[in-house]
């Protein structure tokens, strides 16, 4: 019973340690994607100044389903190829 119990502090300590490392890493992950943020919006005035089309920002993963058919969807001039490809 002893072992037991001396085990499972351990992996009391393991869980609480893995824990606070999630917890740094998504500290810095989202100061990292502040950065990102602000650069963002900086590369975008700058292409505007240019006259150049700036690459849409995107928040969401992309999406399998997403063809001709859609809206979102846009050949790409210089290769003729398709977003996928």
């Amino acid at each position: 019973m002893v072992g037991q119990n001396v085990q499972a502090a351990a992996a009391d300590k393991r869980a609480e340690a893995t824990f606070h490392d999630a917890s740094a890493a998504l500290h810095e992950l989202a100061h990292v994607q502040g950065h990102l943020t602000a650069q963002d919006v900086l590369l975008t005035s700058i292409a505007a100044r240019l006259g150049l089309e700036p690459v849409p920002v995107i928040d969401t993963p992309p999406d399998d389903t997403i063809g001709p058919e859609d809206e979102t969807w846009s050949d790409d001039e210089t290769t003729g190829r398709g977003p996928d490809t």
